[in-house]
């Protein structure tokens, strides 16, 4: 893992990192600095790999064209990989990182955001604090003001009880009443996921679907060529045996269905 300066960003107050990371997706867009720290129980500390694999869609002909000009909050961002990559490779117009307080106060996301924004001088990437579930009401409402045409989740469907959470708060972000002053229109949900275990793909469309969404694109991240060349990576070669999904869920109704392989 090569480590770099991180210039331009004020992240000395913060608590120091394991190891950096550079990304590069292989386009034309620069390399993403990720500061990360090792894992001792918290999913906020690393890189998850359904980030990794997102970026390299966002970096895709087909990617870019989807981010373009959008505003996006991410869900449970971690250390920033993937909704970063949205701004950076994807062209999104304005991204939301939102974390827990604790991720925010001890993790590398606000360092990330900060060596991202000095690097390449971005001002439309920011964070804010949320948590999922059904308390965090004042979050949740400064969400929701967000206007936002994404909610991206990103590798955190990995359970049954963060499939719940998840999904509950979806359905608390995106307006339902079509006639309310307060509704965002056609906002629509992206969700990198990992197939881990059998059935998890079924549990993500039933979470969603028990929350009024429904999928209207599916794509197979594994069949993408530069995913393929990252699957032969001993970091990643575990792998090799599942599939990579990029989901596209609207409220139900919303949408039609497109699938997607690059073989």
């Amino acid at each position: 893992m090569k480590s770099v300066e991180c210039s331009n960003a004020n992240v000395e107050e913060w608590e120091n990192p394991d190891f950096i990371r550079i990304y590069d997706f292989g386009d034309s867009s620069p390399p993403i600095t990720i500061r990360q720290n090792k894992c001792e129980g918290d999913t906020f500390t690393h890189v998850w790999p359904g980030a990794v694999f997102f970026g390299h869609y966002m970096a895709s002909k087909e990617g870019k064209a989807l981010a373009r000009g959008k505003t996006i909050l991410e869900l449970g961002a971690g250390v920033g990989l993937a909704g970063i990559s949205c701004l950076v490779v994807g062209g999104a117009a304005k991204v939301t990182l939102s974390e827990v307080p604790s991720a925010l106060s001890r993790g590398q996301l606000v360092p990330n955001v900060a060596i991202a924004r000095g690097n390449r001088r971005i001002h439309d990437l920011q964070t804010m604090s949320l948590t999922m579930g059904e308390h965090d009401t004042i979050g949740h409402a400064k969400a929701r003001d967000l206007n936002v045409d994404v909610v991206l989740c990103s590798d955190i469907f990995f359970c049954k009880f963060m499939q719940n959470i998840t999904s509950k708060t979806l359905r608390r972000l995106i307006s339902w009443n079509a006639e309310s002053s307060s509704s965002q229109g056609r906002t629509v949900v992206w969700i990198s996921h990992v197939d881990r275990y059998p059935g998890s793909v079924a549990e993500v469309d039933s979470a969603l679907s028990s929350a009024g969404f429904s999928r209207t694109r599916k794509v197979d991240l594994s069949s993408l060529e530069r995913c393929r060349a990252l699957l032969t990576q001993p970091e990643y070669d575990y792998l090799l045996d599942v599939k990579i999904w990029f989901f596209e869920y609207a409220r139900t109704g919303e949408g039609k269905a497109v699938e997607v392989s690059f073989e």
